[in-house]
């Protein structure tokens, strides 16, 4: 048996551990920080590894195990068949652990979590993001859900650690309290075919959630007031992705840094890019997805697919020569324009005026076109109607990109103004809207 002491300011960490080798590599087991407590534990160790040794040379060890796993299964199926709405959760009190390092640390360093003789561990590199072999890292979040251990309810000592190269960078001791908790879930989420297969490809996809309930969704100075852990928190602010990139990475420059860190990280914080009555668009990994099947706000989350423009001529389509020449003006009419957005000036409109909109992509007022399409769309709906008010909705970016959300969004503007006529031109690769 070992002791450790490390001195981190005014504060003296000491704990016990014992080296075992495992698979040809050296492996501590954490004992504690109470030298009795320690040696019980070291002694019932070893007497579980001599027991265990003697047991492998008689044929009632296997058929014992066999019978004991084959029991499990039975339970396991039992509790699926009998009672298919119960699902289990381990919750904690705080569910990460803040680490001061303030050194150079190299993306292959080990993070350790002990606790109650578990000893758990991740490469730094997992935790963090990493741009470089060796980064400065001033605080380390160590998120403990991820280590998944298994602990009964009760409050624990967990001892979390960092190891570069055999030398110990940085130690911290927490108490956390772990709660065994049972939630049923009576309208399980249903989740469209298409998500699960993008999220097997790519690190995050834009998704649809079809909500029952209007959704809050708070601003970055919101969360600075918040005191929540392990929480489904949307959030609608253009400053929100920047945030959750310096919070993984432990530098934050925000005035609301620290609070802001930590509801990021010991919470589900969803970047809200779009909103309709119906719809709420998000990005989600796969963690955030399995986080939200959890959601009592949520029935559907369906891919939230790209769409295009068709660049197809549309004259001889439209008729519109022959409308015309019939002597329609479109007095008293209001025409809404769903695609790139109106360049009025380029029109001689004026913005409020002639004209009204609102940027979808953007999310601001000024439906001010960066693409062309949506002007020479409306361009040619006022040289058959001159009379008309135009209602634009930009939905596509300057590359010709948007999401169904966004187009969702657009025909909701539409309709809540009361147009008489909606002009969309997008597409979802070869089909036509």
């Amino acid at each position: 048996m070992y002791t450790k002491k490390i001195k981190r300011g005014e504060k003296v960490y000491s704990y016990y551990y014992h080296n075992v080798k495992e698979h040809g590599r050296v492996k501590n087991i954490y004992l504690g920080n109470k030298k009795k407590e320690a040696l019980e534990r070291l002694s019932k160790i070893k007497e579980d590894i001599s027991n265990l040794k003697g047991d492998l040379n008689k044929e009632s060890y296997f058929l014992r195990n066999s019978l004991i796993i084959l029991l499990f299964l039975i339970l396991g199926v039992s509790v699926f068949y009998f009672k298919p709405d119960l699902t289990g959760f381990i919750t904690y009190s705080s569910s990460s652990i803040n680490l001061d390092v303030n050194k150079e640390v190299n993306e292959n360093a080990l993070v350790y979590v002990n606790v109650f003789g578990q000893e758990k561990s991740k490469l730094v590199k997992e935790i963090t993001k990493f741009e470089n072999e060796n980064e400065f890292i001033k605080k380390l979040n160590v998120n403990i859900q991820e280590f998944s251990f298994s602990l009964d309810p009760g409050t624990y000592n967990f001892t979390v650690s960092l190891v570069d190269n055999l030398t110990l960078l940085s130690i911290t001791n927490e108490q956390i309290t772990v709660e065994d908790t049972n939630q049923e879930v009576t309208n399980p989420i249903i989740i469209n075919n298409d998500v699960e297969i993008e999220l097997q490809n790519k690190d995050k996809v834009r998704v649809l959630l079809r909500k029952n309930k209007e959704i809050n969704k708070l601003t970055l100075e919101d969360l600075d007031k918040l005191n929540e852990s392990n929480k489904i928190i949307f959030v609608k602010d253009s400053k929100l992705s920047k945030a959750k990139d310096d919070a993984k990475r432990e530098k934050v420059k925000l005035s609301e840094a620290d609070n802001v860190e930590n509801i990021i990280n010991t919470n589900t914080v969803l970047d809200v890019k779009q909103s309709t009555s119906e719809f709420e668009s998000v990005e989600v990994s796969k963690d955030e997805l399995e986080k939200l099947k959890l959601s009592k706000d949520i029935d559907e989350v369906i891919l939230d697919k790209e769409v295009n423009l068709l660049t197809v001529k549309s004259m001889n389509l439209t008729s519109i020569n022959k409308v015309k020449d019939l002597g329609y003006t479109g007095t008293g009419k209001k025409v809404c324009v769903i695609d790139t957005g109106i360049d009025y000036n380029a029109l001689g409109l004026n913005l409020g005026t002639n004209v009204f909109g609102k940027d979808f992509v953007n999310n601001d007022e000024d439906p001010l076109d960066d693409n062309g399409h949506g002007t020479s769309v409306s361009g040619i709906l006022l040289n058959v109607a001159p009379n008309s008010m135009i209602y634009s909705a930009k939905v596509i970016n300057a590359n010709g990109i948007g999401y169904e959300s966004d187009v969702l969004a657009g025909m909701e503007y539409c309709t809540q103004n009361s147009v008489d006529v909606i002009s969309i031109s997008i597409g979802i690769g070869l089909s036509y809207v």
